[in-house]
């Protein structure tokens, strides 16, 4: 569907940004942003701006970035790559909100990182 080799860029870049939008928009239909109005005695609204702030940043840099490592070593990898968010979603559980520790998920990523070092290989 794309043409010339350079437009892959500009298309994932439009995927991005148009996935920005879509996302605001899904947010406000399913009325996430009332969470403000949730926001416990003592936390100021400009704390919870600037959480919605710094996720917006980073994952604006994230889709950034992906086309050049889409480019340099491929989607299957990224996937991958992708797939370890798991591991660290595990971990901020457990340091910020003491939950629990789950034996299985060090097994996951170990054989996720097995399949990245094979992959890596090719």
């Amino acid at each position: 569907m794309i043409k010339k080799p350079g437009d892959v860029f500009n298309f994932l870049g439009f995927i991005g940004f148009f996935g920005f939008i879509t996302t605001i928009l899904e947010a406000w239909v399913a009325g996430e942003f009332s969470g403000f109005s949730n926001i416990k005695p003592g936390i100021s609204s400009w704390t919870v701006a600037s959480n919605f702030i710094g996720m917006a940043v980073v994952n604006f840099i994230c889709y950034t970035i992906i086309p050049f490592f889409i480019s340099r070593s491929g989607a299957t990898l990224l996937n991958l790559s992708n797939v370890t968010t798991i591991i660290w979603s595990m971990l901020s559980d457990i340091l910020i909100f003491d939950g629990p520790f789950y034996p299985l998920c060090v097994v996951a990523f170990a054989i996720e990182l097995i399949g990245i070092v094979l992959f890596s290989f090719k």
